[in-house]
């Protein structure tokens, strides 16, 4: 089977790891809680970087402890894809008075789609709508300072 990149590249993360020692789905809690702040600190420079990035990891981090509990399920995909959709949106929509804001709230309404999709045919198909999310708001930092 041929991995995506991204996939090579985490395979390789999670060799290295330490054991996680919570349930992957109290990860995704935490993740999403994390998500909840980020409409409040969307213009907190550099804050709101760090926040991103913790999700970020947060939501590498779950996945791998499903891997490597062995607790990889139907049911905690479910749980993972839509709890990044909610994410997604809840990380965005801080934005959404400014254009791009309302560029990434599309983006967001077209990962959902593509969720249902992925749920059809069990491949995962997503937009990286965080990571592009990070990227702007590192570009932007640097342009402000």
């Amino acid at each position: 089977k041929k991995l995506a990149f991204y996939r090579i590249f985490t395979k390789s993360l999670e060799k290295n790891l330490p054991r996680i020692p919570i349930k992957a789905n109290t990860v995704t809690a935490i993740m999403l809680i994390l998500s909840v702040l980020m409409p409040i600190f969307i213009f907190s420079y550099p804050l709101n970087i760090a926040l991103l990035s913790i999700i970020l990891m947060l939501d590498f981090l779950d996945g791998a402890a499903a891997r490597q509990q062995k607790s990889e399920q139907r049911q905690g995909y479910l749980i993972d894809t839509t709890s990044d959709k909610i994410s997604d949106f809840l990380c965005v929509i801080g934005l959404i008075a400014l254009p791009i804001g309302k560029v990434f709230l599309r983006l967001v309404i077209i990962n959902s789609f593509l969720q249902f999709y992925a749920l059809k045919t069990n491949k995962h198909h997503i937009l990286a709508i965080r990571f592009f999310l990070l990227v702007y708001l590192i570009a932007r930092y640097s342009v402000i300072n």
